[in-house]
């Protein structure tokens, strides 16, 4: 792939996940992705070979960001209280630092949330849920269902958005789902992001 094909990709993929994310994958046409991007129909054609086709990377494309960036909060070798709490406000803050990601995510899932992409990109996740809960079991200073409500609430968070999104409102409320992971997490987790020591 050359340097002028993989820019005009990366253009097509930044607009596309901009405008599902702004009106829905229903409410884009091909038009509306060309338009934003300054790509033409053929220059589309060799990257994708539809909309459909150009959802679907930029899907995977936000799995592997939101993985990469998990991750990094997987790894670091902390005690368990720490890894959980760390766990939960990296996703709250995930959601409120590229809420347009997580937006498309929700308009898409259920077209692609299936596909072995996504599928891959969830179990990734829930290991991390059988890592915490090994490490829990030897702290009775940490609630063993702590892990589950990590990624049940990040998750429940998504089902919340769809639902919203059915019924025409707003997908993602700017601040709920930092407020939902605390709720649920910080009689376990505490009040203060292990990280960077700020309250939700």
């Amino acid at each position: 792939m050359s340097a002028a094909v993989a820019v005009q990709r990366r253009r097509l993929l930044k607009a596309t996940t901009a405008a599902v994310a702004a009106v829905g994958y229903e409410g884009v046409d091909l038009g509306l992705i060309l338009r934003s991007a300054g790509v033409s129909e053929s220059r589309f054609g060799r990257n994708f070979v539809s909309k459909d086709d150009c959802c679907r990377c930029a899907f995977e494309e936000v799995c592997d960001h939101f993985d990469r960036y998990m991750t990094a909060v997987y790894v670091r070798r902390a005690p368990a209280r720490v890894k959980v709490s760390a766990a939960a406000y990296a996703a709250a803050r995930y959601c409120r630092d590229f809420e347009q990601q997580v937006r498309f995510g929700v308009q898409v899932h259920a077209r692609y949330g299936n596909s072995r992409r996504a599928r891959d990109s969830l179990r990734l996740h829930l290991a991390q849920v059988d890592v915490l809960r090994r490490e829990v079991q030897t702290s009775r200073r940490v609630a063993k269902v702590a892990p589950e409500l990590c990624v049940g609430s990040f998750l429940g968070h998504g089902q919340i958005g769809c639902f919203r999104t059915a019924i025409g409102t707003r997908a993602l409320d700017p601040f709920a789902p930092q407020l939902r992971l605390w709720r649920l997490l910080r009689d376990c987790s505490g009040e203060r992001d292990p990280v960077g020591t700020r309250p939700l």
